[in-house]
Formats: structure tokens, sequence, C-alpha cells
């Protein structure tokens, strides 16, 4: 009963109020990352001296302590804590990543060490209209009550772990993060090191500098009222009631979570049923893919659960109550796979009715997520020998195979020159996929690069086979770029990397084209634009794709060795 009227719609809009607070936590988070690193590198100018790390405290408070900075600060970090109660509270189940675990956890131990640094490193300070200098930091911190510091160190490495955490999961999907991770990797580490190597210099350097001067000691201590007993006394007051109010709020949190679930039984329970007749129970509203790892049933999902991939797809068996219609996004989804009404994606579907479902991704062996497969924009490359049917029958088996194999050899070795990817053998032709570990601009030049390398590899095959075959090979590339799922695929040993998607599809109709035009190489507008060609000079059309609603704008290239003359846009 899909498709009927009554069905409860799920809207653009409202997908979009479901992404805000996403946004919204990497939005802040990024400002919570930028203020610790000005952190450290304030700190890692101890290695100079501790007057240097004076100066950079200057620059620092100058930045984050005006009314902007202060706004921005105070703002993100607001946010950032809130929509840790709220992610706490809104998951449905903890059966997630150890990696995502971690970081979820070093999140709340980060705000909780917070506590003590922001009472008595700025609010005590501000409250008592204290001046704050690094020397006193120091040797308050890291000399006179070293607990101090080995708590604000802990907090350091624990909050900078956070962050590069969350930088990891937020960036891990683009297509030029594989090529720079490792020098972000570099950084990660040198920072804090340097950091905590100039803390140490730079209470040496406030211990020398006391050694030095009797008056040293008590010139630093002149902080206004902050090292008074009575700020002592109050800030030690602010700090505890502060930690109560933190656990009250994380169990109050905990215990919402609670309540809900348990409203939620009262207001009734579906039964989902999975092949083999094993059935589970699971509240009104929880999605078919938190229910199914609730219950740790195995259930593909490559991108997560966020509904960019159709890997977590199911169909619907049985269902008593009309179910809730999908959203514009998963109805342009699922029309992609040519799929029917009773095809819905797990991890947006939110039965209010008993249901009998069958997972259409099969997780034996080794599921896709496990193959490391990632969505990215890439650029695909299709050859195709013209032919080929007239070489198999003319010539004996063996012949076929040599030839073959040296086409394949050549044209690869073009490809792997200019960056790209052999993926797949289509007996007389070759897929390749540009854009693993590039950007955009620069999988689209690789391509363009290896249409020009492949041609003058056939003209060196040719000259090879000019005593074995009456008339020269000839090709034909079709190239064509945009969002593909890239990951290995195959059996066991036998598994290799290859590209699915729409991108791949119109590629290889884009090589089709070239019998048509009588052209060497057939590429779309996106691949030209993309790569900063100025294509004017080449036959524009437009095509319409067979097995596709789908228009595309093409260029038309004789050779290409004709690519040569047109010089990239600045």
């Amino acid at each position: 009963m899909l498709g009927q009227p009554g069905m409860k719609e799920r809207t653009p809009g409202r997908l979009s109020i479901r992404l805000a607070p996403i946004r919204l936590r990497l939005a802040s988070g990024l400002v919570l990352f930028a203020y610790l690193t000005a952190h450290f590198l304030t700190h890692a100018l101890g290695n100079i001296s501790v007057d240097a790390m004076e100066k950079g405290l200057v620059v620092h408070e100058f930045v984050w302590r005006g009314v902007v900075g202060s706004i921005v600060l105070y703002g993100a970090f607001t946010a950032h804590i809130a929509l840790a109660f709220w992610a706490l509270y809104a998951r449905r189940s903890f059966r997630i990543g150890g990696a995502e675990l971690t970081r979820l956890v070093l999140g709340f131990v980060t705000l909780y060490l917070l506590l003590h640094h922001y009472i008595a490193g700025r609010l005590m300070w501000d409250m008592y209209f204290a001046g704050r200098s690094y020397p006193y930091i120091l040797l308050t911190d890291f000399v006179w009550q070293t607990s101090f510091g080995v708590r604000l160190a802990i907090l350091f490495v624990v909050g900078w772990v956070h962050g590069c955490m969350g930088i990891h999961f937020w960036l891990r999907y683009r297509p030029a993060y594989k090529r720079r991770a490792p020098i972000l990797l570099a950084l990660a580490c040198a920072l804090p090191i340097a950091a905590s190597l100039g803390v140490v210099h730079g209470t040496q350097d406030a211990i020398a500098q006391a050694a030095a001067d009797p008056t040293y000691i008590d010139s630093v201590r002149t902080e206004g009222q902050a090292d008074s007993e009575d700020v002592r006394d109050m800030q030690n007051r602010i700090e505890r009631n502060a930690t109560i109010g933190f656990f009250a709020a994380l169990l109050l949190t905990l215990a919402a979570r609670a309540g809900r679930e348990l409203l939620e039984r009262r207001s009734g329970l579906v039964r989902l049923t999975y092949p083999g007749g094993q059935v589970i129970r699971v509240p009104r509203g929880v999605s078919v893919l938190d229910a199914s790892r609730r219950a740790k049933i195995p259930h593909v999902s490559v991108c997560g659960g966020r509904g960019r991939c159709s890997t977590c797809r199911v169909r619907i068996v049985r269902t008593d109550a009309d179910l809730p219609e999908p959203s514009t996004h998963e109805t342009q989804l699922l029309a992609r796979l040519g799929v029917g009404p009773d095809v819905r994606l797990a991890c947006q579907l939110r039965p209010d009715a008993d249901l009998s479902i069958v997972p259409l991704v099969s997780n034996t062996n080794h599921p896709i997520g496990e193959r490391g497969a990632v969505e990215r924009f890439a650029a695909i490359l299709f050859v195709d020998i013209r032919g080929s049917t007239k070489i198999v029958e003319e010539r004996p088996p063996f012949d076929v195979v040599f030839i073959m194999n040296r086409f394949c050899e050549l044209v690869c070795g073009a490809v792997v020159a200019a960056g790209g990817t052999p993926a797949q053998f289509l007996g007389d032709g070759v897929m390749a996929i540009f854009g693993e570990s590039a950007s955009p601009k620069q999988a689209c030049r690789q391509v363009l690069d290896a249409a020009q390398r492949i041609e003058r590899a056939m003209v060196e095959l040719n000259r090879e086979l000019s005593e074995v075959l009456a008339e020269p090979l000839r090709i034909g590339l079709g190239v064509h770029a945009g969002d593909a799922i890239i990951g290995r695929m195959g059996y066991r040993d036998g598994a290799s990397v290859t590209a699915v998607g729409e991108a791949v599809h119109i590629a290889a109709r884009l090589q089709d084209e070239t019998k048509t035009y009588g052209a060497y190489l057939v590429a779309s507008d996106v691949v030209m634009r993309t790569a900063g060609f100025d294509d004017s000079g080449f036959q524009a059309e437009e095509i319409q794709v067979r097995g596709r609603s789908t228009v595309v704008g093409i260029r038309v290239v004789p050779t290409a060795a004709s690519l040569s003359p047109f010089a990239a846009k600045s």
C-alpha cells in the first residue's frame, strides 16, 4: 500500500532542517578548533622566550577578546555544547564505529576539563579585572600548583584529538583529502609538540628570570586580586557548582532518552520481519537502518545512513498500513536505479506500522563498506577498438590474444602515466578512472592528457603491427566526469578498483558516439570546462544519452593532437 493518499510527506525543507544541526556543529567546531590552534601557536613562541609569548598573547587577546571575537567564540562554544547534548539525546543507538564513539566520548571529556580552565583562566580574571601574563600562568600551573598544569595538558591533548577527528570525518570523502592527509597529519602532530616544548622552555625562562631578580616573583604576583584567598575560595565554589551542573545536564539528557524510549513504547511498537523469519520490535519513528543496528542485524550502509548512497535499500514485502512518503531526494535517488515503489532506503524509512522487508545489498563475504567504497568526483575514460570483430574473424586466436594484450599494455601505460587507474578490460576496450586522489580540475586535465598519450601509443602499436594487420587499428574515446562510487569489486583475489554511477554510463555512451561523428574523441562539456580548456574551436553538440533522459553537451575532437593548440584558461 505504497504511494496512496494520506501518506506522510517528508519535504526537502524538512530534510534541510534535519541537516541544520550538523552544519552548525561543524561551523562552531571549526571556530573552536581555530581558537585552540591560536592557543598552541602562542604557546609555541615559548621556544623563543617568555617575552615572545607575552607579545603573542597580546595578538591572541586582540583577536579573541574583542567584541566580534568574543561574540563568535562564545556563540560557537554555546552552540557546540548545546548540540553535543542534543546529539547525545537524539542518537538512537550507540552501536557505532569505534572512532565515532571515541570522538563522542572525547567531546564530553573535553567539556568537563574545560570548566576548570575557563573559570580559572578567564572568568576569574575578568571578574576581578586582573591583567594576565604568561610568567604568572606558567609559574602557577607548572611550578606552584603542578596539578593545574597536568590538568591543562590533558585538556589540550584531549581537545586537540577530538577536533582533529572531527575534521577527519568532515574531509575524509573529499577528493583532495587522501593526497593531503599525510601533510595534515604531520601538522596535527607537530603543532602540539611545538606548543608543549614552548611551555617547557617558557617556564624555564620564567624560573631563570626569577632566580636572577628577587623582585620578579612579587611583580608577577601583582595581578589584580586574582591571587587572593577570597578569589580562590570563590573560584572553588564556582567550579564545584559548574561541575554539578555539567553532570546534572548529562544525567538529565540520559534520563530524557530513557523517557523518550518509554513514551515511544507506550505509543506502540512496530514489528519488522527480516528474511528467514527473524522479527524485531522497535518504537514507531525509528528508521529501518537504526532498527537493524539495534538488533545487531548486518545491514550495508556505505554513506553511514545519510541518504547519499542506495546500499541500505530494502524491498517492502508486506506492510499493514501506508508508509511515510519518500522525500524528493530519496525519490530521485531511487528513480536513478529504476526500481519500483516497493523499494525504499532503510536509513530514510521510519515506519508507523508492521513491516516485512528484504535488504537488497548482501552483507555476505565482503560488505561494500569494508572495501573502502567512496563517493567522489571522477573523470571516466572509455577506449574501444573499431572493427574488432573483423580482427577476431580473420586472425588466429593466439594472434588476437597477442594484439589485445599489446593494446591493453600500451593504453594502460598511457593511463597510468597521465595519473589514472585502469579499471576494467572489456575484451576490445578499456575503462579508466581519474580523480581517486586528485581535484576535479586535475582529474579532467589528466583524462585529456591520457587521450593524447593513447593516440601516440596507438601510432607506436600500429607501427609494430604493420606486418601483421592489413589496416591500422582505429580507436574511439569517450570521456565524461561527475560523481561516482569508487571501490573494489569482484571476488576475492580477482577484485579490482572500479567505478559505478551515471558518469560511467554517460562516458560509455560518448565512446559510442565517436562512430557517429567519425571522431577520435567525444568529450562532455563538463570535462572540458572543469579542466579549464578553451573548447570553442571544437564542434559543439547536444545529445540524448541512450537509456537516460539526460541531455549532454559534448565537444567532438577529431584527433587528440588537436587538443594541444588550445591553451588552458587562466
